[in-house]
Formats: structure tokens, C-alpha cells, sequence
């Protein structure tokens, strides 16, 4: 819809009364947005409310009376990141007052890009220390085997990268850098195949290999140009969105460290002039308790959203005007967004992580739920971190009186199926918040781990069901209803899911509904 009938029809609409379609953390899975858009299209409650314009599938349409909310993390394991941020920033564009694009951490990222190819950075004696010997977000012993020189050794090379006669000069290319950057930096080892697949598909070639390695870097280089595509992206997203009782982030709003410490960001933005202090900076003088005014907590948690907002166009403007590192790797624009969106950075909304060590549900405290539920905020819907094969619900029971539940809900499934070949197999999952402020979650479920084998379509609304979003005595987490009668538990430890089918009644003895402390 051209922009100026959207405008029309926004005038119109009530927005109280908008629905809102969330999906999150695509990762350039193709063939995963297609089946998200297929659910919508199969059930008549949504009325097709986002639809592609026609059968190939090079825009969509989003029907009066809705909101669509991507919750981040566009890009980086499939063969349809291109085609996927081409739509979505097309869609943005038609309908900017109904289509909200939250930016994650793999989009964020793309910001390096600009910085780390340049002549300076090419050469290895004068490249940013920093990053030479791995991710330095990263503690020393999981950088270890990251860095650089271990990359072009080991795997270009195929020599011990602890031999002194490892002669990398020669090897040193874009291309290789590229590939150590995907692989040991971004998280999205493969990549590079992937964009060439795609490049081929798009560029209908039948054979993949008639596209180039230079073919392939032009394409993710040019994307955070001007005028390409992650550059245009970049600009249309913001960090976080809120509608009526609805808030929503890409990681969620606290972390939990390996002492157990947890830190919650509610109401605090990052220093907005990367030069003046840094994100590191900031972080320590938070946690030393400082009273400066940039060092304090907005407790409006709506004004907070928007103050956080208005810091992430200002540090992605920062990164527009100075793309690239100065002569002492001191300064480079949007520094402290890019750090924000590392590997368990502490009060970010991008890094955020709402599990235990062991990567079960963590509860927020008392006082975080309280907060949020005085402000009239009753639910946080995330993405980020993988947890199984459905959204996991979260609820936190307000105390003392017990006057409301509030929710997390955490909708990254792209470990769905850990044995598929793109790890998430045939499942899918759709969340929509109806026009009445409840939370309605569906999709396919299909599982077979040798005990136990699923393959359901579900779909139930949290408000209703008063199990999902507990734990039972046992620890296993009540994660999704299958149908009326059965549900699905799952335990997690790390990357290793286990899922048990039980009736209602077994839930009904044994579920745990816990006090916040």
C-alpha cells in the first residue's frame, strides 16, 4: 500500500484495537518466513492479515486493522537473508505506522562491516588489536582458538597455527577475513556459501558456482553502503516497541553472569557520544553505583523505550558520518551500539537473556515485575536466545494479592529441531496479541527423538491456560498445550533439549507456581 493510503488508513483506525502478527529471529531462513506467512494465511481468525502480493513472492501485504513487529536477527544462517531484509524494508515503507522492525544483535553487527576492510585494517600490523585475537567481548580462554592467525593457519593453511614458520601474509585476503569474521566473530560459520546460493537464486543461475567470491563480498559490502540494503534496515529499526500492555525487545531486559549476578536495564541508555564515553565505561560506572544524571535509571518505562530509541538512531547516525576506525582504534561511529549487542553484555536490551546458567527460564525479580506492572505494562515478548521448538512462557505472579500474572514470553525457536539440517526441521510458531490485549500463541510441532514423537498443529491463549509458564516439582518446564488434553514439558541444559508429552492431570498434581523473591 503506497504510503499515502496508509496514512489514510491509519487515520481511521483505532490503534487500541490493532492486532499485532510478531515473528523473530528469521536468520535468513527462507523457507521458515514463508511457512510463518503459510500460518497466518491457514487460519481464518487472522483473515490473512500478512500476505505476499502475489505468487512470486516479492512483496507483502498487510491488511487494515494490524501491526506487524519483527523482533530482530533478520540474517545470517540461510539462503534468504537478502530476500528476507528486501521485504521487510519494502513492507516498513508501505506501512511505517503499522510495521515495526526491532533491531537484533546479527543486525547490528553488519555496522563492522564498514570499519574492518579498509587498507589499514587489511594489514596485519596495523589492524585493530582488538579483534586480531578474537572476539574480545569473549572471555581469553573461549577467544583462545579465534584469533586471526589461527583462522588463516589452521583452516586456510592447514598447518598448527603455533608453528613459528605460519606465513599468513599471503592468505591474508578479504575474502578469508570475511570468512574468519562469519565464522569466529558473528556467530554465522557458512555464511558466505549461503550468500552465494542465495546470489544464484536471485540472479536465477542454475549453478552456484558462477558466482564469485568477489561476487559474493561485493554483496555483503555494499549492503551497509549507502543506499544498500542492511544500511536501509538499519535505519528503519529501533530497540524497542510498546503497545498498550505489550512491551517488546529483542533480548530482554536483564542477565544473569556465572557468580549469579543479575543486572537489569530497566530504564537506561548508553552513553550517546561513542568519544566521549565508551560503552565499557559506562557499564563499570554502573555497576559502581554512580549518580550522574547519564548514569541514571528513567523509571517511565514508555519514556525509556523512547529515549533508547532516540539513542540507537543517534549512535546508527554516528556510524553513518564516521564509518570507519580512526589512526588509534580509539573512536569509530556507533561504537557503543556495537558493543552493546556483544555476547552477554550487561544492561542491554539486545543481549539480554532471560535463562538460568543452564539455559532454563530465569524468572525477573519482584521488584522488575512490579515495576513493570504498575506502569500498566503486563506482558515483554523477546527473541535472541534459542529455546526449543515453541515460544516458552514465562509467568511471574504478581504479588502480594495476586492481582495479575505478567509474562515473558521468549519466541527464538531456531534450535527447534537440532537434527535438522538448518536446525529448526518443519516446525513453526506465530504469536499474535489481539485486540483485547491477550496473547495468542500457534504453530506446527514436529519432534522425534526415538521416546517420543510429536508432529501437532496447537494453538491456545495464554491467559486461559493456567499451566504453561510453570514449572512442575520435577524442574521441567510446562512449555506449550498441544491440544485440550495433553502438554508439552522441556528440560534444558545448555544445547541439549528434552521433551516429555503428559496429560493434564499429571500437570494439574504436579505444577509449582512460584512466589518472586
Amino acid at each position: 500500500m503506497p504510503a499515502a493510503a496508509e496514512a489514510a488508513v491509519s487515520r481511521v483506525e483505532d490503534p487500541s484495537l490493532m492486532k499485532i502478527l510478531y515473528c523473530t529471529d528469521v536468520e535468513g531462513n527462507w523457507d521458515y518466513f514463508v511457512a510463518f506467512i503459510q500460518v497466518i494465511q491457514r487460519d481464518l481468525r487472522w483473515n490473512g492479515a500478512l500476505a505476499f502480493e502475489s505468487p512470486e513472492q516479492t512483496r507483502l501485504i498487510l491488511h487494515p486493522g494490524y501491526i506487524f513487529v519483527f523482533g530482530g536477527d533478520v540474517g545470517d544462517k540461510g539462503t534468504g537473508t537478502l530476500r528476507i531484509v528486501k521485504l521487510l524494508v519494502q513492507l516498513k515503507t508501505d506501512y511505517p505506522d503499522r510495521v515495526v522492525l526491532i533491531a537484533g544483535n546479527r543486525d547490528i553487527n553488519k555496522m563492522r562491516w564498514t570499519s574492518e576492510f579498509t587498507e589499514t585494517e587489511m594489514n596485519l600490523s596495523t589492524m585493530d588489536p582488538g579483534i586480531k585475537d578474537g572476539p574480545h567481548w569473549l572471555e581469553p580462554k573461549a577467544r583462545a582458538n579465534m584469533s586471526l592467525r589461527s583462522y588463516l593457519c589452521k583452516d586456510v593453511l592447514g598447518v598448527d597455527p603455533n608453528q613459528n614458520d605460519c606465513c599468513i601474509e599471503e592468505v591474508n585476503t578479504k575474502v578469508n577475513r570475511m570468512l574468519w569474521m562469519l565464522k569466529c566473530t558473528m556467530g554465522s560459520d557458512g555464511d558466505f556459501e549461503r550468500r552465494r546460493q542465495e546470489l544464484a537464486i536471485i540472479q536465477r543461475v542454475n549453478n552456484a558456482s558462477m558466482i564469485t567470491d568477489d561476487d559474493v563480498m561485493d554483496s555483503f559490502l555494499s549492503s551497509v553502503q549507502p543506499g544498500g540494503l542492511m544500511y536501509k534496515y538499519l535505519q528503519l529499526c529501533v530497540l524497542g516497541f510498546y503497545h498498550g500492555t505489550t512491551l517488546f525487545v529483542h533480548g530482554g531486559v536483564m542477565t544473569v553472569d556465572k557468580s549469579k549476578i543479575m543486572r537489569n536495564c530497566l530504564g537506561l541508555v548508553p552513553p550517546f557520544n561513542s568519544a566521549q564515553e565508551s560503552y565499557q565505561q559506562w557499564v563499570q560506572a554502573i555497576d559502581a553505583g554512580s549518580q550522574q544524571p547519564s548514569h541514571s535509571r528513567q523509571n517511565d518505562i514508555r519514556l525509556w523505550i523512547q529515549q533508547l530509541n532516540a539513542w540507537y538512531t543517534a549512535q546508527v547516525n554516528e556510524w553513518i558520518a564516521y564509518p570507519t576506525w580512526n589512526k588509534d582504534h580509539t573512536f569509530r561511529g556507533g561504537e557503543n551500539l556495537q558493543n552493546y549487542v556483544h555476547t552477554n553484555r550487561p544492561y542491554s536490551v539486545v543481549s539480554g537473556r532471560h535463562l538460568e546458567r543452564s539455559s532454563m527460564p530465569c524468572r525477573m525479580t519482584k521488584q522488575m515485575t512490579e515495576q513493570l506492572w504498575r506502569q500498566g505494562l503486563h506482558r515483554m515478548i523477546i527473541g535472541h536466545t534459542p529455546h526449543g521448538n515453541a515460544p516458552t512462557v514465562v509467568k511471574h505472579v504478581i504479588e502480594p494479592d495476586k492481582s495479575g500474572v505478567f509474562e515473558v514470553i521468549m519466541c527464538d525457536t531456531s534450535y527447534s529441531d537440532v537434527k535438522a539440517k538448518d536446525m529448526r526441521g518443519s516446525c513453526v510458531s506465530l504469536l499474535v496479541v489481539d485486540d483485547q490485549e491477550r496473547v495468542w500463541i500457534q504453530g506446527h510441532i514436529a519432534f522425534n527423538d526415538g521416546d517420543i514423537s510429536i508432529d501437532d498443529e496447537y494453538g491456545f491463549s495464554t491467559a486461559d491456560d493456567p499451566f504453561v509458564g510453570h514449572a512442575l516439582e520435577t524442574g521441567e518446564w510446562i512449555k506449550t498445550r498441544l491440544d485440550p488434553t495433553r502438554y508439552l514439558l522441556c528440560t534444558v541444559n545448555a544445547y541439549h533439549y528434552t521433551y516429555k508429552v503428559v496429560d493434564q492431570d499429571f500437570v494439574a498434581a504436579h505444577v509449582k507456581v512460584h512466589a518472586l523473591e
